[in-house]
């Protein structure tokens, strides 16, 4: 069995705390990929009426980093491409 998982980074409001919290839970749980996300605001959405992105793109990206080179970046050398 292998675990997936998706996950968003720089959500509206999320502290460095929180941050550290999934990275914990990451390691423990050992996902073998994850479908990292940075947060961004969709037009024409809800969302832009009632939040704030009020987490800046470098945090957002250096979050990216730290969860891909974490989950994904080892597990690269087992992926099979078809030819």
């Amino acid at each position: 069995m292998k675990l997936t998982t998706d996950i968003i980074v720089g959500f509206c409001g999320e502290t460095d705390e929180e941050f550290k919290n999934t990275v914990k839970l990451c390691k423990k749980v050992g996902f073998n990929w994850a479908y990292v996300s940075m947060y961004s605001l969709r037009p024409m959405t809800a969302a832009t009426k009632v939040m704030q992105d009020d987490i800046p793109y470098t945090v957002k990206k250096k979050r990216w980093l730290i969860l891909d080179n974490l989950i994904n970046r080892p597990h690269l050398k087992n992926v099979k491409i078809e030819k």
